[in-house]
């Protein structure tokens, strides 16, 4: 038992009985009691600059005395006060300290001491530092300015303590959520920063920035400034006039707040050319026309035209090589207020006459050409205050090529025709035959054979498309000739239908005759069978990945029936004609589909009673097993027949296969096997006796074994079955060994 300070008193003990009664006392003194605290210590966490107070009760006999320690060394005077008790054995004693710093921060000992013992608890106290947020720098205005299209980073900078976890970031703008519409690129990054690419005006604001930890919460706010300006274009490039061919590059310089951007279109036409450059490369004829820069930001835009003009001048040959008396033009460019052309003969300006004049293009035209127009020429272009270029060439007279004339022909249709291209004797010539333009190639096909070494060119059964211009090209090392020929094939018309000219194959009817089976009923109408081999029917099922069956049928049918088909199976039947097997042209039909529905026994055609087939299968049936039967009862009989008619016919049974054999002296001789020579094919009787002595041989007996053994080594057999009688008893001795 536990003596405590309030069981000090005086104690009396009294004994009763029948005769007497006895009491004595005493007096029990209780010397002292050690300190307990009877308060709870807990674990405080406050912030900077908030009061911390903690309390110490504690009681003993006699009262102890309290003290209170932080890091082991006793707390200032200041930050202590003793709390007076009603009870004489209780004493309090608290902590507090009015704005805590992290210097107060640790474990806060309340130790309890008397003069039986002392007692100690503990209090870890936690100060953390109050969560700071800023977004402009200190330093800073308190305002950020920024010109409109640029990118924006506002950071939300955190101070706090690491034992305080940041749980949220919020951005608002003027006190409002941030709203991204659909021309807006915001972002909130990682960092808690906010991100506005292309700033615009109406980002304008004031941002504020809430940071929530787990026990505070802190923001801060900055205004915003957007500086706007309408574009303006500072420089273009001036109108241009360019030859063809050259290119050139078009400037459109803008500036504004924000950023313009610059677009382009070309004679009112919009293009994807985005930027302050065009390029235009390789100018040709259509690229002239106005090209017009457009320089737009959000406050306004601004444009700007540039014509450009493309002069064309076209490329001559270095040499032009034609026949005398021929005409021949070369171009260059025409005279305009901005271009001059000029055409020369040896460095000298031409003089026009009826042989050789500039047409209104500023081409030069030969009427007719002649010896003396012979030479060197040279087109001159040259842009009014700009660029010049200048074309050269030569002219030359040659000799004719091909001696043959250019005519036109009139051929019938089915008719063959023949062209000739001849060339001067002497001249080695490579010929060359065109069709409105196209080369022409040999062709068993189309009828078509050139030979000759391209002299002629032959047409066999003319047809209205060899309608046309049929050149033939003659080139040498010094030039080139061509003659035409106009061929106007006369087409014949036929009574007879042409093989393109009919109706697809059309099933009338698809009748089923069984339960595989359906019968196909077509016609066709308005077809020349001359021009087809065969009728070819398709079918296949409504199944995925189907295959298709195929049947040809003679085109003097237009009936047939399709066997092997499935009941409640989808068909899809196809007539079509055959145009050429070896290829598989076909003329498709149409298609039509069949369902196989089941037919009862009783829907199916019958050739035949089926009751008077039953009854010839049971008679067959009764026949066979009387014959077995009677077999059977008379197989000894049979067997006796057999025997008779095979000795009547070869004598002796075993006459052929001695069994007396001789043997040789010297045994180990010849250990090789004489294996007897092979029997001749058996007779029926002869097999049914060898056989039998084939199963007697397999009765393990003592004798077969010596005899196999005796004949392997040339060795005398003890055992006479030459005669059918010993044969016989040795069956029966086999037999009765093994019974």
């Amino acid at each position: 038992m536990d003596v405590e300070l309030a069981d000090q008193a005086q104690y009396t003990c009294k004994v009763i009985t029948p005769l007497q009664e006895v009491q004595t006392h005493i007096q029990l003194i209780v010397s002292g009691e050690s300190p307990e605290i009877i308060n709870t210590f807990n674990k405080i966490t406050i912030h900077e600059g908030e009061e911390l107070l903690i309390n110490c009760v504690a009681r003993g006999s006699p009262r102890p005395a309290l003290a209170w320690l932080l890091k082991d060394k006793p707390v200032l005077s200041s930050y202590l006060a003793d709390v007076t008790m009603a009870e004489s054995d209780f004493i309090e004693k608290r902590v507090k300290i009015k704005s805590a710093t992290k210097i107060h921060e640790g474990i806060y000992q309340c130790v309890a001491t008397n003069n039986v013992g002392s007692v100690v608890k503990n209090s870890h106290v936690v100060v953390i530092k109050r969560t700071k947020v800023s977004i402009a720098s200190d330093e800073g205005p308190p305002e950020i300015r920024i010109q409109a299209g640029q990118k924006l980073k506002l950071p939300c900078r955190v101070e706090n303590d690491e034992r305080n976890r940041i749980t949220n970031v919020n951005w608002k703008k003027d006190n409002k959520s941030i709203q991204v519409g659909v021309d807006d690129r915001i972002d909130f990054g990682y960092d808690g920063s906010l991100i506005i690419f292309n700033v615009q005006k109406r980002h304008e604001g004031t941002y504020k920035c809430t940071v929530t930890t787990l026990r505070d919460e802190a923001s801060s706010e900055v205004p915003l400034r957007v500086i706007v300006n309408a574009p303006v274009i500072t420089k273009s490039s001036p109108n241009q006039r360019m030859f063809s061919g050259t290119s050139l590059n078009l400037e459109c310089i803008s500036n504004g707040i924000p950023l313009p951007e610059t677009k382009w279109t070309f004679n009112k036409t919009i293009t994807n050319i985005v930027g302050e450059v065009y390029e235009v490369k390789s100018a040709i004829s259509t690229d002239s026309g106005f090209y017009t820069c457009t320089a737009k930001n959000s406050i306004g835009e601004t444009k700007k035209t540039i014509q450009v003009s493309v002069v064309t001048v076209h490329k001559l040959k270095e040499e032009y090589k034609m026949k005398k008396d021929s005409e021949l033009i070369l171009p260059c460019t025409r005279n305009s207020p901005d271009v001059k052309s000029e055409w020369q003969k040896g460095g000298s300006p031409i003089s026009q006459t009826g042989e050789i004049l500039v047409d209104n293009e500023g081409s030069l035209v030969f009427t007719s050409l002649a010896e003396h127009l012979e030479g060197d020429y040279s087109c001159s272009v040259q842009i009014i205050g700009g660029e010049q270029r200048v074309q050269k060439t030569k002219v030359r007279i040659i000799p004719d090529i091909v001696m043959t004339k250019s005519t036109e022909m009139e051929i019938k249709e089915g008719h063959n025709f023949t062209l000739k291209c001849d060339v001067l004797p002497g001249v080695n010539a490579k010929r060359m035959w065109k069709k409105d333009g196209e080369l022409v190639f040999p062709e068993s096909e189309s009828g078509v054979d050139i030979v000759e070494q391209g002299g002629t060119l032959s047409v066999r059964s003319a047809k209205v498309s060899d309608n046309g211009v049929w050149s033939c090209v003659a080139s040498t090392s010094w030039g080139r000739d061509t003659i035409e020929y106009t061929v106007k094939v006369k087409q014949i018309r036929q009574s007879r239908l042409a093989c393109s000219e009919l109706q697809p194959p059309v099933i009338q009817r698809i009748k089923s005759l069984s339960n595989t089976s359906v019968l196909l009923d077509w016609e066709v109408y308005h077809f020349n069978a001359s021009c087809y081999e065969e009728f070819k029917i398709f079918w296949w099922t409504n199944q995925t990945n189907s295959f298709y069956y195929e049947q040809t049928v003679e085109l003097k049918h237009r009936k047939a029936t399709i066997g092997r088909l499935k009941p409640e199976m989808a068909y899809y039947f196809q007539v079509n004609l055959v145009r050429d097997s070896r290829l598989n042209v076909y003329h498709y039909g149409h298609t039509k589909t069949h369902w196989m529905a089941h037919i009862t026994p009783e829907e199916l055609p019958s050739s035949s009673n089926p009751k008077a087939v039953i009854i010839i299968v049971i008679i067959i049936i009764i026949i066979l097993l009387a014959v077995l039967l009677l077999l059977y009862y008379k197989r000894k009989d049979v067997t006796d027949y057999l025997i008779e008619r095979k000795k009547q016919k070869n004598g002796v049974e075993f006459a052929e296969f001695p069994t007396k054999l001789v043997a040789n002296p010297d045994f180990m001789a010849s250990l090789t096997p004489q294996w007897p020579e092979p029997d001749p094919d058996p007779t029926e009787d002869q097999s049914f006796i060898q056989q039998q002595r084939r199963l007697s041989r397999r009765r393990d007996s003592k004798e077969s074994i010596t005899s196999s053994w005796s004949s392997l080594f040339h060795v005398q057999s003890t055992e006479d079955i030459t005669s059918e009688e010993n044969y016989r008893d040795s069956l029966h001795r086999g037999r009765y060994r093994k019974e």
